[in-house]
């Protein structure tokens, strides 16, 4: 607590709560602001259990060497001990305990008596806690679990959420995230107010009440890296569903979810609509998803495909084993090439426009501007590309033997392909065109004999794959450019997999100089090799 010279009145502080000033009288009472300052003795006064403040004071030898020359400039605040009787009874220092620590430092120095007189301001025990957060609050800002704890402390004492928001003044929220960090597990507290936990880590823990998960996440985690607050966050809410940024939300949406009887827990300390999280009831979820994407694939069923399936996530693995069609773009009439000539025009003139703005370098950057015309530009782009898939067709045969998938992409959106064959149906149309191999024995082909030598061949590869290597390490960005393209479809293979599926370079980290040199022991004399 800081003990500078500023004077604070309680009694007339007054904060605004929604636009409205509202005095402390209006908050119940006066936090002691109408007492009388009295004259008491060092040696009835000690610390308050009620005091908000519970790290360790420190700078108290500077504070009593302050005191000693310039004298005691504030008067404490206390209250009654409790159970203390007789005409004098020990006060509790709830506002003030620095300046107590100082004085009974200066006490066992000798420098002053345990009978010297100490301005203090006597308030009820009732007023305390009040009392000694709004000095504190005002003074210094307190450590978060000190505040979270006296929070906690106005509540059990009949305070409200409101109450507490309009008196020192902030959100009903903050009260409320406050109220859930004091549940947290006093152990975990005191490394969050030892400053050897983030104001994140403690949030994360706060998202269950059941203090054995928190400690054992915490003092149990074999790796540092487990103590992160996104892993923490992962190993409470495990079995459930984050809303944020899920496929299947953005597509029902919460509104639909919850009027279908679904519950979102949700999460005092994330912001926006989509914060929370979805647990028991993920079936019903999913059923929501379905019900709606098989509305979508009705829709296409009118179309004349064979089939048409819906899923809730793309299955790579799943769509390699059917076929796929081409489809063909039918001619335009007359009056399509006209309406195409006149989205075309739009869209030319539109990206005139924003190419304009991004060369004018005269004027300020307008971020309204500029962003209406990158709007109006995709718009009219997209316009385009709509109208050319329009003139998409597929003949008779392809509809009688072919189908579409109806499926979401990674941002909930509805995404139709449409073209593919099942694998019985590519077996049944590869016999019907005598594409396949007749059943019983046949005779193999006879085996070409190659221009060239096996080992040859394996001598000339060894030569050109140093000569690959030395190119690609003189050429820095050649290099990272191949290994890119080998590591995003390896590492994000559902979303870019099946577009890398063939690859003119492979990449690999091992050292393959003895085995070139065993195929080709000429190697070592090549300009490749010494440059390697």
């Amino acid at each position: 607590m800081d003990d500078r010279n500023d004077s604070i009145d309680v009694h007339n502080n007054i904060v605004e709560l929604d636009g409205a000033a509202t005095s402390p009288t209006e908050l119940e009472n006066t936090f002691g602001g109408d007492s009388a300052i009295e004259q008491v003795a060092l040696s009835r006064l000690s610390p308050s259990p009620r005091n908000v403040r519970r790290k360790a004071a420190t700078g108290i030898e500077g504070l009593a060497d302050s005191i000693a020359a310039k004298g005691l400039l504030q008067n404490l605040v206390a209250h009654p001990m409790k159970g203390a009787r007789g005409k004098k009874p020990k006060l509790c220092v709830c506002a003030g305990q620095r300046r107590l620590a100082a004085l009974q430092t200066l006490a066992e120095r000798g420098v002053i008596s345990a009978d010297e007189l100490i301005p203090v301001r006597v308030v009820t025990e009732a007023e305390a806690v009040a009392a000694s957060l709004i000095e504190n609050h005002v003074r210094e800002p307190m450590h978060g679990a000190d505040q979270a704890m006296a929070f906690r402390m106005l509540i059990e004492e009949g305070k409200s959420a409101d109450y507490i928001a309009a008196l020192f003044p902030v959100p009903v929220l903050t009260v409320q995230r406050r109220l859930k960090i004091a549940n947290v597990s006093p152990r975990l507290l005191d490394v969050f107010r030892d400053d050897d936990m983030s104001i994140e880590q403690v949030i994360a823990l706060a998202l269950t009440d059941d203090h054995d998960l928190q400690e054992q996440l915490w003092f149990d985690a074999p790796q540092s890296w487990l103590r992160d607050p996104y892993q923490l966050r992962a190993a409470i809410t495990k079995e459930e569903i984050e809303v944020r940024n899920n496929p299947l939300v953005a597509f029902v949406t919460l509104d639909a979810y919850e009027v279908a009887g679904g519950f979102v827990r949700r999460d005092l300390f994330s912001d926006g609509d989509n914060a929370g999280h979805i647990g028991d009831a993920a079936a019903l979820l999913q059923q929501l998803a379905t019900d709606r994407l098989i509305e979508v694939a009705q829709t296409i069923g009118t179309e004349g495909w064979k089939w048409v399936e819906t899923r809730v996530k793309r299955d790579y693995s799943e769509l390699s084993t059917y076929g796929r069609q081409s489809s063909h773009t039918r001619d335009m009439t007359k009056k399509e090439e006209r309406e195409f000539a006149k989205l075309q025009k739009a869209r030319n003139t539109a990206s005139d426009e924003l190419n304009a703005y991004y060369d004018d370098e005269s004027g300020e950057e307008d971020e309204e501007k500029r962003d209406a015309l990158e709007e109006t530009a995709n718009a009219a782009s997209d316009a385009c590309d709509a109208f050319v898939e329009s003139m998409e067709t597929w003949s008779p045969e392809q509809l009688a033997s072919g189908g579409v998938f109806v499926f979401l992409n990674y941002a909930g959106e509805v995404v139709i392909e449409r073209g593919f064959i099942k694998p019985e149906d590519m077996r049944r149309l590869s016999s019907e065109r005598g594409t396949t191999e007749p059943t019983g024995t046949f005779e193999p082909k006879k085996k070409e004999k190659p221009v060239h030598s096996e080992k040859l061949c394996r001598r000339l590869t060894a030569h050109r794959t140093a000569a690959v290597q030395v190119e690609l390490a003189a050429q820095p960005g050649v290099a990272l450019t191949v290994l890119m393209h080998h590591m995003i479809p390896t590492i994000f293979a559902d979303h870019y997999g099946h577009m890398y599926s063939g690859r003119t370079l492979q990449a690999k980290f091992t050292c393959v100089h003895s085995s070139l040199l065993r195929e080709a022991d000429d190697l070592a004399d090549s300009r490749g090799w010494e440059r390697d």
